[in-house]
């Protein structure tokens, strides 16, 4: 994972809106060029944000565009005039050679909305790598009452991962019968 940090100056606005579709006034921009058979995974973003008046609303908003979409990653808030450190962790991944350009949109309500400090973790993943903790697929014995049942079992380290794993199962099954549950604390 590579992790980005610029602490090179301050970014500021009295914007009272996002600025998504016109981007007249995106506050720091950052393209990470695609690679043919591999894929760019967004996973942690951070930064410090202030108001410059107490209790007025000072929002940063952090966007990933590839391939035309833009998706939301995350939005932060802060009312207070000392700097706090925002983070969140996300899991969003481009398409195989998609480049991703990120984009930090500010906005305030009656005041100045400061942020500073921004990072931003990713791994470029090859299309081909091999999956990490692979799952064992076990099928279910057969019962009198559902003879074609089975279980999959999948280990997975990441909460993320496996909430997109069962996101895109589901989607794959539609309306099909099929019960899908989470078990912590395996070993």
């Amino acid at each position: 994972m590579v992790t980005v940090i610029d602490n090179s100056r301050s970014w500021t606005t009295r914007y009272a809106n996002y600025d998504e579709d016109a981007r007249d006034h995106v506050q720091k921009t950052v393209e990470l060029p695609g690679v043919a058979g591999s894929q760019i995974k967004i996973e942690h973003l951070s930064l410090d944000l202030a108001t410059e008046k107490a209790g007025a609303n000072a929002s940063v908003l952090i966007t990933a565009e590839t391939a035309g979409k833009d998706t939301i990653l995350t939005e932060f808030t802060e009312t207070g005039i000392t700097y706090k450190t925002k983070e969140a962790d996300v899991s969003f991944i481009a398409d195989d050679g998609q480049p991703v350009t990120l984009r930090w949109h500010l906005k305030t309500a009656s005041s100045k909305a400061l942020m500073t400090v921004i990072s931003y973790s990713y791994t470029v993943i090859p299309v081909d790598a091999p999956v990490e903790n692979p799952g064992e697929v076990l099928p279910e014995e057969p019962t009198e009452d559902n003879p074609e049942s089975c279980i999959i079992t999948i280990k997975c380290s990441l909460e993320g991962d496996l909430k997109k794993l069962i996101d895109d199962l589901k989607k794959y099954v539609g309306e099909r019968n099929v019960e899908i549950s989470i078990k912590t604390g395996l070993t």
